[in-house]
């Protein structure tokens, strides 16, 4: 199988580059670093601290006017936070921008916080479970091919966190 090393970018096609562009500047922390566009689409590209790249584009000839994650495409983007204390800075830091949120929910894989882009895209904050969690989770996976690889990933993981 050929490597992955990550996921290089993401692109969302938004409503207004600028307001969009803003949004993800002042509310996730993302740097502005690009302008460019072709023929028929205009596009910003911003880069977080931590490298993610997220780029905001627009088409002279959209085909919706609102996102929808029930439709086929995105569903939503998520980004991990270190911990739960980072998380409680998180909530507090959109209330002060007046981002609505879900406060933080609790699920058998760790608690999130979801909340929505102008237009409607979901984003989502998530503190990772322990390694010793992920793999308690996906001990039952189906294949001995699906075993492999939770095992590949859960010592991953742990050699991570003994790093």
């Amino acid at each position: 199988m050929p490597a992955l090393k990550g996921i290089s970018h993401v692109e969302l096609t938004v409503t207004d580059l600028d307001r969009a562009a803003a949004w993800w500047h002042d509310i996730m922390g993302f740097t502005p670093v690009h302008r460019g566009g072709g023929e028929t689409y205009q596009n910003r590209d911003l880069v977080h601290p931590t490298g993610v790249v997220v780029s905001v584009k627009t088409h002279d000839e959209p085909l919706t006017s609102v996102f929808d994650e029930r439709c086929i495409g995105l569903d939503h983007i998520s980004f991990e936070v270190a911990d739960r204390d980072e998380m409680l800075r998180w909530l507090t830091h959109l209330d002060e921008m007046g981002v609505a949120h879900s406060g933080i929910k609790e699920t058998p894989l760790g608690p999130l916080v979801v909340f929505r882009d102008p237009d409607n895209i979901q984003v989502e904050l998530y503190v990772h479970p322990s390694p010793e969690q992920v793999m308690a989770l996906f001990n039952d996976v189906d294949s001995a091919e699906a075993q492999q690889a939770v095992g590949e990933v859960g010592q991953k993981l742990i050699d991570a966190e003994n790093a």
